[in-house]
């Protein structure tokens, strides 16, 4: 018996060549599809979110990917998913949470925006927490964080995609 197909075929295994397809699902808005692999590199088109693609091949954090279009690119592996995303209830943010018992009373995401919540209010006002204290917090709660400068404090600090730069 020949065996030189059977190591042929074994090769090919063993090599990646013969795979099935992969899909996984863009995580994380603001993705874009990159001309390589490379957070600098050029943006061929930004990605949505739950946007579903195919792994052609992998070079350490990023995926090459081809998109229900025809485009293709590079993307990287932290802003993906290997699930697609559930599909949106419209039942608010704890839609999902199913038999969960928490119990959510009037909260908010504004909240943060304004400040101390009521119970944080009469908190500190039952502590008597100094109102410099309660402004620095305000202050902090406040604070908001550009797209731009996230992405130059990534860059800055080589992390995520940038890490491989």
């Amino acid at each position: 018996m020949n065996a030189k197909p059977l190591l042929l075929l074994a090769g090919l295994l063993c090599a990646g060549t013969v795979s099935a397809a992969t899909k996984v699902w863009v995580a994380s808005a603001g993705t874009k599809l990159m001309g390589s692999a490379a957070a600098t590199a050029p943006v061929v088109a930004p990605l949505g979110l739950g946007a579903e693609l195919e792994v052609l091949s992998t070079q350490g954090s990023w995926l090459q990917v081809t998109t229900r279009d025809g485009k293709r690119g590079w993307v990287f592996r932290g802003k993906i998913a290997s699930t697609p995303p559930a599909p949106a209830s419209g039942g608010g943010l704890f839609a999902a949470a199913g038999k969960s018992s928490i119990q959510v009373a009037g909260a908010d995401t504004a909240r943060s925006i304004r400040g101390l919540s009521p119970e944080a209010e009469q908190y500190a006002e039952s502590v008597q927490a100094a109102a410099a204290h309660r402004k620095a917090v305000d202050d902090m709660l406040a604070l908001k964080v550009s797209e731009t400068e996230l992405n130059q404090f990534l860059k800055e600090g080589k992390i995520g995609e940038y890490a491989s730069d």
